[in-house]
């Protein structure tokens, strides 16, 4: 069974199936922050997240799009 299981590990990876990855070349999490800290990584890559996907502070959102087209009522 060990060998089975081996053998599909070395194909995935001669497939790139683990190329990457997030974290990739960061050490795994060791458990050292205390209880909940699988809770706190994850709130965190969520709120990376939202800071990518959601504009900063002072930025104009669609300033390239004419409001008329966009159904606005400008």
């Amino acid at each position: 069974m060990i060998l089975f299981v081996e053998r599909i590990i070395e194909e995935a990876i001669a497939r790139g199936d683990f190329d990457d990855l997030p974290g990739e070349g960061k050490p795994l999490p060791t458990g050292d922050d205390g209880p909940g800290w699988w809770i706190r990584s994850y709130v965190e890559r969520m709120r990376r997240e939202e800071q990518r996907l959601l504009p900063g502070e002072g930025a104009v959102v669609g300033d390239d799009v004419n409001p008329r087209e966009a159904g606005g009522n400008h």
